[in-house]
């Protein structure tokens, strides 16, 4: 990680994201130059890109401002993020993560390291995101009437220490990072085959909230990963 800086983004940038995205997503899942360059605008202050020494970005974040009701009562990411381009909703201290493309795993680690360093200078209580569960399509061929909410819910024990754990990769993935509450779980949320285009809405609390219960949910009530 010693060769990567992490900055903010800008439209001098615009190239290098699009050549990021179109490595690592399909066509129909990829970010438009417009649609970038709109999020550079709304969010300049939560767009981050992770370089190589040699000035190569290899990992972009998107980070934008949700009220956690209206986080809460919005069904996919479309609706979240106002159709990929993040613009801003008010001063509720939340983040909902737009999207995280990388091309290298230490670019991952220093972006969520940035990213949480940012969030507690600027008085962000929690962070959100939408995972997808990649392990449900195979979960469904062995259990065809199981539950998208049974699904999410389902845990395992952790060799390495011997807790309760998300069954599902990338749940579990996400809360080694410190994603280890969920808000609510939801169908169609965007496009991923593995996951019948399903996914689950995560939560990082950073900095307790008393006028919220850390175990408040709008699907899974009390599933909390610890």
């Amino acid at each position: 990680m010693s060769d990567l800086t992490v900055r903010l983004l800008s439209n001098a940038d615009l190239d290098a994201l699009l050549t990021l995205e179109h490595k690592k997503w399909e066509p129909s899942q990829c970010a438009s130059r417009e649609m970038l360059s709109v999020r550079l605008m709304h969010l300049p202050r939560t767009s981050w890109g992770a370089f190589r020494a040699n000035g190569e970005l290899v990992g972009s974040l998107f980070v934008m401002r949700k009220c956690r009701q209206r986080l809460a009562l919005s069904k996919n990411w479309y609706e979240t993020t106002h159709g990929g381009i993040g613009f801003p909703e008010d001063d509720a201290p939340y983040w909902f993560g737009i999207s995280l493309t990388c091309d290298d795993i230490h670019a991952q680690s220093a972006l969520f390291a940035f990213a949480m360093q940012s969030a507690l200078e600027q008085g962000i209580r929690s962070v959100f995101l939408g995972s997808p569960v990649p392990g449900f399509a195979k979960a469904r061929q062995r259990q065809p009437e199981l539950s998208l909410q049974e699904y999410v819910a389902q845990t395992r024990t952790d060799k390495r220490g011997g807790t309760a754990v998300p069954a599902d990769p990338q749940l579990y993935y996400y809360h080694q990072r410190g994603f280890n509450q969920i808000l609510a779980a939801h169908e169609n949320y965007f496009e991923h085959d593995a996951a019948l285009n399903c996914a689950a809405l995560l939560e990082y609390v950073l900095i307790p909230d008393p006028a919220v219960s850390q175990n408040q949910t709008t699907e899974i009530p009390g599933r909390t990963w610890m």
